[in-house]
């Protein structure tokens, strides 16, 4: 598989959204199954089996969640 393949496609906020800190998880290539290399090369994306919440009211999570942009003092 290629790379790009196993990314979802971002999400553009309609507001600036505060920075998500997190610590990258890199996962250990699958071993080789006793059928060979081709049957583990077969393994769906992750993306497809994880059910992802839906966000219900995205104007308040947005109100919640955006930076708040300051403006710089003039001077």
């Amino acid at each position: 598989m290629q790379r790009a393949t196993l990314r979802k496609p971002p999400i553009k906020p309609s507001a600036p959204m505060r920075p998500l800190y997190w610590t990258r998880i890199l996962a250990a290539p699958l071993p080789p199954t006793c059928q060979g290399e081709a049957e583990s090369l077969k393994l769906k994306p992750l993306w497809l089996e994880i059910e992802e919440a839906r966000i219900e009211n995205i104007d308040e999570f947005t109100e919640m969640f955006s930076r708040q942009v300051v403006k710089a003092p003039v001077k």
